[in-house]
């Protein structure tokens, strides 16, 4: 038992790994700030701040998780 929440677990934190990453790559894909219409470039910021507080909260998740685990091994 102790096995499969261990691994669920693992499964957890790698999760958050893959979801920051996926993010990261996103926020890479969108265009820089040279675009000519404000209305874009609003839009643009709005998406990536929007997208930096999602890897924050998920870097806090997985900072907890972490944690978590680390402390119930002990």
């Amino acid at each position: 038992m102790n096995v499969s929440a261990g691994r669920e677990s693992i499964d957890e934190i790698l999760s958050c790994f893959d979801k920051i990453k996926t993010i990261e790559l996103a926020m890479e894909s969108l265009p820089g700030e040279s675009i000519m219409d404000w209305r874009e470039r609003e839009k643009i910021k709005e998406k990536k701040k929007r997208l930096g507080a999602e890897i924050i909260q998920l870097r806090g998740m997985l900072r907890n998780k972490m944690n978590t685990d680390s402390l119930s091994k002990n």
